[in-house]
């Protein structure tokens, strides 16, 4: 038996790992009355995410529509959410340092059940299971 042969067998071949989309960071988009702010989705589950505020500022007790376009045409949604926690925190970045703005927030309201299966499927694809799955 060739040792070889059997391991290149396991590992996917290019143009199967190019298939595969990462889930995440996903397109996110914070929408205030003063307009709205680009962000990155970096983990998400059932009652709330963390997201990336590329600028802009919010604090604590803000309340916002977040639109969220998740991964392999799983679906967008809009929905109400509450900032929980603020983290900001110097990163460096060419030419120097920049603040990257990290956001918890929670749905300020039960997600309706086509935007509640959305979220659960992507969760299920990803294979990111935790208590809150139930």
């Amino acid at each position: 038996m060739n040792r070889q042969t059997n391991a290149s067998a396991a590992i996917p071949s290019q143009a199967e790992a190019s298939d595969k989309v990462a889930p995440y960071p996903f397109v996110a988009q914070v929408r205030l009355d003063s307009g709205s702010l680009d962000a990155s989705a970096l983990k998400l589950v059932m009652h709330g995410l963390m997201i990336e505020l590329k600028k802009g500022v919010v604090k604590v007790g803000d309340k916002f529509n977040l639109y969220l376009e998740l991964p392999a045409n799983i679906g967008e949604f809009e929905v109400e959410v509450n900032v929980v926690r603020t983290i900001d925190r110097k990163v460096p970045s060419k030419g120097g340092v920049c603040t990257q703005r990290i956001i918890e927030v929670h749905f300020t309201h039960p997600l309706r059940d086509k935007n509640k299966a959305q979220v659960k499927r992507f969760l299920k694809e990803i294979n990111q299971v935790g208590n809150d799955m139930a």
